[in-house]
């Protein structure tokens, strides 16, 4: 069998090297190198703790435990960062709104702890700005976040590794089909023959699909983020604060980011200007960060489906086609690699994927 996987984000990167360790020909395509497109631009943050309806949920849990399985599977997962997620609230509604969350979550099992804010500067984060010693604080032991391009490149190489033909900065520009998909040319060269492709390609999946004579209907959002130079700082796991989330980025950088920013770039507000508004709202949680510098921006687009959920496995109406087309890509990708290679090799939609068929989404 020969599949071509078209995108080399850390979904088609881990579905490429879990195809090609079950012998299977895979061609692993990108038009630009591993984890530079979306999966590079994101804040990677691991977790199932605001997703649903509860299938959604179930699907982001197994992705989340999936990479922590990955420590036993390799000897080291430099791309993989623990240590927690720390969550507070900057007023009665959303402090509200947080503690149902916790509340829902425990009832479904899921890890959460109350702490002061004493206690997380007391055993955690020293250097955090708090509220009150009294205020509680949300701690998420089981949750990260990973070098999302560190995790790309890493798979791509092990799947090359494995005998994957890997073809980087340049794309797939024709898909042949007659009954079924037959065929994929890259760049201007001669078509290859295939038994199936999988679109993994991102923001840029719909492109993909219309090649494939299908639709692929996307809602995609973007989002700002800043790095921050934070050398000496000791920061150690992810923060959602009021106004703004931050995390390490590396040993000596720290990753910003917050919804409420996003929304005013989409209305057209200038990136510079909140940049520098998120960067200020930091100062109030990490005063140690005053004066460092910014190291870059950036934005991403995330490649949501139109109803806000994944887009998972084989499109009945063209045979040999699947779609692995997600929000939440840096948490879902072990999870969906493992579905979708169980449904190429045998046929069989795992429990956890058939909610999120592509055979869902109205295709015009």
């Amino acid at each position: 069998m020969r599949v071509a996987v078209v995108g080399a984000g850390v979904i088609g990167a881990l579905i490429a090297y879990r195809l090609a360790c079950h012998d299977v020909e895979v061609i692993l395509i990108d038009r630009a190198e591993p984890g530079a497109g979306t999966s590079g631009k994101t804040f990677s943050w691991l977790n199932s703790n605001e997703k649903r309806p509860r299938e959604y949920y179930e699907l982001n849990l197994a992705g989340l435990r999936a990479h922590l399985r990955l420590r036993e599977e390799f000897e080291r997962t430099p791309w993989l960062h623990s240590g927690g997620n720390l969550e507070w609230a900057g007023d009665a509604e959303t402090r509200q709104c947080l503690a149902d969350r916790v509340e829902r979550l425990r009832s479904w099992g899921y890890d959460v702890q109350w702490m002061t804010a004493e206690q997380v500067n007391a055993r955690l984060e020293p250097e955090l700005s708090l509220p009150n010693g009294n205020s509680h604080i949300a701690y998420f032991p089981e949750e990260g976040w990973i070098d999302a391009v560190a995790f790309a490149r890493h798979f791509a190489d092990l799947a090359a590794g494995r005998g994957a033909r890997c073809e980087f900065g340049v794309a797939v520009t024709e898909i042949s089909r007659s009954e079924r998909l037959t065929a994929v040319r890259i760049g201007d060269a001669d078509p290859v023959r295939v038994d199936a492709v999988v679109n993994a390609a991102g923001a840029s999946a719909d492109e993909v699909a219309a090649l494939a004579g299908t639709s692929l209907p996307l809602a995609p959002t973007s989002g700002l983020l800043v790095r921050l130079s934070a050398e000496g700082t000791t920061l150690g796991r992810v923060v959602h604060a009021p106004g703004v989330n931050l995390r390490p980025d590396g040993p000596d950088n720290i990753l910003l980011h917050h919804d409420s920013v996003d929304e005013r770039m989409w209305h057209g507000e200038p990136e510079q200007a909140l940049a520098a508004e998120l960067v200020e709202r930091t100062h109030r949680v990490l005063p140690t960060l005053r004066g460092r510098a910014v190291i870059d921006t950036r934005v991403g687009v995330r490649p949501m489906p139109a109803d806000g959920l994944p887009s998972i496995g084989r499109l009945s109406s063209l045979p040999g086609y699947y779609e692995a087309v997600t929000h939440s890509g840096a948490t879902l990708a072990p999870a969906i690699a493992d579905a979708l290679t169980e449904e190429i090799l045998t046929g069989e939609v795992t429990p956890l994927a058939a909610p999120f068929s592509a055979d869902r989404l109205p295709r015009p």
